[in-house]
């Protein structure tokens, strides 16, 4: 199967990608994956509506 795979930079770049997210998938979980993914929305969406970024970050820090 990865005979037929054209080995380029992106493809190799995707590869290593996909490595570490599954092992990070396994390793920690899928719900705190997710967790962390909204949470980091939140964080966001806080800097983005004018919040001050070390405010929004210590936020973030004390919630976890």
């Amino acid at each position: 199967m990865l005979l037929g795979i054209e080995w380029t930079i992106n493809n190799i770049l995707c590869l290593i990608a996909m490595i570490i997210f599954v092992w990070m998938g396994s390793m920690i979980g899928y719900s705190k994956i997710i967790e962390t993914i909204q949470q980091f929305r939140v964080w966001k969406a806080q800097v983005d509506a004018g919040a001050d970024l070390v405010d929004a970050t210590k936020e973030l820090m004390d919630k976890t």
